[in-house]
């Protein structure tokens, strides 16, 4: 549910959209809203904001290393 609610904002990736469906469904669940809260952003942060930073150390290592 959260997904087509995130597909149909303008913003990119769902973003706000897709994190209030996330904390709407987790507190349906019985979650705490704060315990829900902190969930979705840890999510946000493990599958959003840490790959990039991972791949550009990756990046710079194969640079320096002349695989790329």
């Amino acid at each position: 549910m959260a997904g087509l609610l995130a597909s149909a904002s303008p913003a990119g990736r769902g973003m706000g959209v897709a994190e209030a469906g996330l904390i709407l469904a987790l507190t349906a669940g019985g979650i705490t809203k704060n315990d829900a809260t902190a969930a979705v952003f840890v999510q946000r942060l493990c599958s959003a904001y840490l790959p990039p930073v991972a791949g550009w150390f990756t990046l710079m290592w194969m640079r320096r290393s002349e695989y790329l």
